[in-house]
C-alpha cells in the first residue's frame, strides 16, 4: 500500500556548464575614452568651459584688465588653453609676474593630466584589455547568447524567466 505521508520524492541534482568565450575586446574608441573614469572626465570638460569663460568675459574687459589678466604679448588665449593641454610650446610668453603664474599653474595642471592619461592609455594599447566575462544566467540572457543544450536540459532552461527559444 502506498503511504503519502511517508513519501519522499526521488530528484536528480545535475550541474550546468556554460563554454563561453572570455570577454570581448575593447573598441579603440573605448580605449580612449576608458582611462579616465566619467567624473574625471566631466571637470576635465568643466576646467576647459572655466578657462573659456574667463577669457570671454575678459576680451571684454576693459585693455587694463585683459593686461593683467593675459599680459600684453597673449593675443590668442583661447588657442593657447587648447595649445597647451595638447602639450604645444609657448611662442610668446606674458611679460607680467600674474599672467606668468596663472600660465605655470595651468601647464602644470595639463602635465599631470596627459601624463596620467597617457600612462594608462599605454597600458591598455600593450596588455589585453578585455570587458568582463559574463557570470551569470541572467548576464547571458541579457547578452542575448545562443545556448546549445542537450535535449534533456531543455526543461531547465525553459524555466529561466524570459529565455528565449
Amino acid at each position: 500500500q502506498f503511504d503519502r505521508e511517508n513519501f519522499i520524492p526521488a530528484f536528480l541534482e545535475d550541474s550546468l556548464v556554460f563554454a563561453i568565450t572570455p570577454g570581448e575586446l575593447y573598441t579603440n574608441y573605448e580605449k580612449l575614452f576608458l582611462p579616465f573614469d566619467l567624473a574625471t572626465w566631466i571637470l576635465l570638460i568643466l576646467t576647459f568651459l572655466i578657462a573659456f569663460l574667463v577669457i570671454f568675459i575678459t576680451n571684454y574687459s576693459p585693455k587694463t584688465v585683459q593686461h593683467v589678466i593675459f599680459g600684453d604679448t597673449i593675443k590668442t588665449p583661447s588657442f593657447n588653453v587648447f595649445a597647451i593641454f595638447f602639450g604645444i610650446g609657448q611662442i610668446k610668453l606674458p611679460n607680467a609676474s600674474f599672467p606668468r603664474v596663472l600660465l605655470m599653474i595651468y601647464i602644470l595642471f595639463c602635465l599631470i593630466i596627459r601624463t596620467a592619461y597617457q600612462g594608462v592609455l599605454f597600458e591598455f594599447m600593450t596588455g589585453d584589455m578585455r570587458k568582463p566575462p559574463i557570470e551569470t544566467i541572467d548576464q547571458l540572457y541579457e547578452e542575448n547568447f545562443v545556448v546549445f543544450s542537450r535535449s534533456h536540459y531543455r526543461h531547465v532552461l525553459d524555466t529561466i524567466s524570459g529565455w528565449k527559444k
